[in-house]
């Protein structure tokens, strides 16, 4: 392989080569897993304290899986991803609601001032990411102090990514999980050689990776059993239990890392309509999502556009 080519796949997916995942079929991979869903909702609406409802942005909202059950337990809620053809329909299916916000937007350059929300989730995410440390440090950037940044990850090294390996193959997966990293020794590693990247670290990179970025993790929720045979026929009721009133159990796949910013907060967040920025230098902009057009930055010229009510944000410019 040349050393060309070694560094385009290292880029991919990364700050300086976005993967848009247009034409990833997520919805597929939801089907029958009403329970999953379930379980994660409830663990969404148990992370987030009172304090932290006020404003959140889901990064990597996607069509809507939890943003649509979820926006309305937050006073105000802001969708992210980086497939406009997903989001476009999820933002026409909240049209009306004056509380929501929808951008397309890189999630190592996010298109908002900082301190902008009382909270952020990015769930089911963190394993396209080349670059982890550097989205978690912007989910920090855009969170007041005293907030909370709720990431979801499935460790690798473990039992539970041997499992999903097995269970991807039953259910003919169109992507290879983590399990593969069950095998390795590697804190890190990209898995296949896809259009759409994946990538596996263990816990104790999470850990590292959310240090480094500044934020603290406060407690660790776990889920994942629910998608095997013979757990996915227990009651819901039982499973929620696993989930958030036990001690995190080995042999769930996915953990839920609630992290908090530090400090107090220091002042009322900035209007709802006030959070968005130039994605290159964090310029406030003044954008009104209800005029089409282009977005330009007093200080970097044009960054972006809104075409029916949907912002356009990505850096680079898609």
């Amino acid at each position: 392989m040349s050393a060309n080519r070694s560094r385009s796949r290292t880029a991919e997916g990364s700050a300086a080569n976005p993967v848009s995942y247009e034409g990833f079929d997520f919805r597929s991979l939801w089907v029958g897993r009403e329970k999953t869903t379930a379980i994660e909702l409830a663990i969404v609406r148990a992370a987030f304290e009172k304090g932290s409802r006020e404003r959140v942005l889901d990064a990597g909202a996607g069509f809507g899986r939890l943003f649509l059950p979820l926006h309305r337990d937050f006073r105000e809620s802001v969708g992210l991803d980086a497939n406009r053809v997903e989001l476009a329909e999820l933002a026409r299916a909240s049209r009306g609601d004056p509380a929501a916000r929808f951008a397309v937007g890189n999630l190592y350059h996010l298109p908002f001032v900082d301190g902008a929300f009382s909270g952020a989730m990015m769930l089911r995410v963190y394993h396209h990411l080349a670059e982890p440390a550097r989205v978690l440090a912007e989910l920090r950037r855009v969170v007041a102090p005293g907030g909370r940044v709720l990431v979801s990850f499935v460790p690798g090294g473990t039992l539970a990514a041997g499992l999903a390996g097995v269970a991807s193959r039953l259910r003919d997966t169109p992507w290879t999980p983590a399990w593969r990293s069950a095998f390795r020794g590697a804190e890190f590693v990209r898995l296949a050689e896809t259009p759409f990247p994946i990538y596996s670290g263990t816990a104790d990179h999470f850990a590292r990776m959310a240090h480094e970025a500044g934020l603290v993790v406060e407690r660790e929720y776990r889920s994942g059993i629910e998608d095997f045979f013979p757990f996915r026929h227990l009651p819901l009721r039982s499973l929620l239990g696993l989930s958030l009133r036990f001690r995190p159990l080995p042999f769930m796949l996915t953990t839920f890392a609630l992290c908090r910013v530090p400090g107090s907060p220091t002042g009322p967040l900035p209007a709802l309509d006030e959070v968005f920025a130039c994605p290159r230098c964090r310029r406030a902009l003044g954008v009104d999502p209800k005029r089409d057009g282009t977005i330009t930055c007093p200080q970097c010229g044009p960054v972006g556009t809104v075409d029916n009510l949907l912002p356009d944000l990505r850096f680079p410019p898609g």
